[in-house]
């Protein structure tokens, strides 16, 4: 589990951390036609199905929106179901996914938290 948490799923992790939601199968979209032929002209590999990953809960900006391919949606998928995990194993009552992400970042590495809303402090300064 541990070889799995960090280098298959690692990456998935941080990025529902930073996204600050579950990223579930029914948010995921297939793009469209035209969004493939933008994401060729980009040069990204098209030979595998590229997905949006949408929700209300993503704060996008003004056209712009996230992609991923097959494999890094499974990862993302795989890194929810890892943090359901560690949440299934405490007596605590979640009310939102912000409450499993503050509670899931206490038993990780600052690693997985540094670059969102969620980043604990680990060390404190003493005067």
């Amino acid at each position: 589990m541990i070889r799995e948490l960090f280098f298959n799923n690692g990456p998935a992790i941080s990025m529902i951390f930073q996204l600050g939601f579950e990223p579930k199968e029914n948010r995921f979209y297939e793009l469209t036609h035209e969004q493939y032929k933008q994401l060729r002209a980009d040069g990204e590999d098209i030979s595998e199905v590229w997905y949006m990953l949408l929700s209300k809960e993503y704060k996008q900006q003004a056209n712009e929106t996230m992609i991923v391919n097959e494999q890094q949606k499974e990862s993302l998928l795989m890194a929810a179901k890892i943090i359901e995990s560690y949440c299934e194993k405490t007596d605590q009552v979640f009310h939102n996914y912000d409450d499993k992400l503050n509670f899931v970042s206490n038993l990780l590495p600052p690693v997985f938290t540094s670059s969102s809303k969620f980043k604990k402090r680990y060390l404190q300064l003493v005067k």
